[in-house]
């Protein structure tokens, strides 16, 4: 049978169906000593010490309460390539990198790091979670929430802040949504803030009319692309002096004087604007404090 990588050797003594040949772990096999035997759903075996269940985890079944034995088997749900880094995580080392998993074999060991609370897992795949934000950022918003992770909800907000409020309201934490909700009534207001540009006009004369139009147009199309991109933001200056498609840009004589203020007066918006994070942290010192 078939297991990922070469991690895994034939055992010709484990008490399976003998129309079945045991994979035992290579790094978890019988010689290390493990008193404890557990089998993936894929069929392989792994032998791992009581002692370090009892230290770096609180989750597996029979770690406390029983006295195991070599041919006692316990079957766990996970695949195999899951397991064999999550064992990992429960021996007196340095843990695994985890740089060489892609985003499903991650979020299965998050997964089983969860289920089996095993703490230091738990904090180095929410840290690994931060590679994969831009791919799959509701995803992590649902790993996240559920297991409480809130530095990586509060990292999702500045790109995921469009996302209706009625979606959050029976996945974020009580103490996240509130937070989250002011983060993102701050940011639609500095979008609703954009349009106040109409009411802006050049000194150009009658003939040269037409840069207000690119103006607006140029206003109108970032504010369009911040919508679909809410991390653009923080690009506003840059988008709109940009040249466009056509190679068009805005003008820039004193003319268009009154957009330039405007165009720096909302920069400067943007910059007041606070940090979800900051946003949390007064909130809970406020909530606190009421007691």
């Amino acid at each position: 049978m078939s297991t990922n990588t070469a991690s895994a050797t034939v055992s010709q003594t484990d008490p399976m169906s003998t129309k079945e040949k045991a994979v035992v772990s290579r790094k978890f096999g019988p010689e290390t000593g493990g008193d404890v035997v557990f089998r993936s759903s894929d069929n392989v075996s792994f032998h791992v010490h009581q002692k370090h269940l009892e230290v770096y985890a609180e989750g597996f079944p029979l770690a406390k309460h029983t006295t195991p034995s070599q041919n006692e088997i316990i079957p766990l749900s996970e695949k195999s390539s899951t397991l064999e880094h999550l064992f990992q995580f429960m021996l007196p080392q340095r843990p695994p990198e985890l740089d060489g998993l892609d985003f499903e074999q991650l979020m299965a060991l998050a997964n089983a790091s969860e289920k089996y609370v095993v703490y230091s897992a738990q904090s180095t795949c929410a840290l690994y979670m931060r590679d994969f934000l831009t791919s799959h950022p509701e995803q992590i918003l649902k790993y996240a929430a559920t297991y409480h992770h809130n530095s990586v909800i509060y990292t999702l907000a500045p790109q995921l802040v469009m996302k209706p409020l009625t979606e959050l309201a029976n996945l974020l934490p009580h103490d996240v949504f509130v937070p989250w909700s002011i983060y993102r009534s701050n940011f639609h207001g500095l979008l609703s803030a954009l349009g106040d540009a109409c009411a802006i006009s050049s000194t150009h004369p009658q003939q040269h009319k037409f840069q207000e139009v690119r103006w607006l147009r140029k206003i109108q199309q970032v504010k369009d692309e911040i919508k679909k991109d809410p991390t653009k933001l923080s690009q506003f200056r840059t988008l709109i002096y940009q040249a466009d498609l056509a190679g068009e840009k805005v003008c820039e004589c004193h003319c268009c004087n009154p957009f330039k203020e405007w165009v720096t007066k909302v920069c400067g918006d943007i910059g007041k604007m606070e940090d979800i994070k900051i946003i949390a942290r007064k909130y809970l010192a406020e909530k606190y404090a009421r007691g």
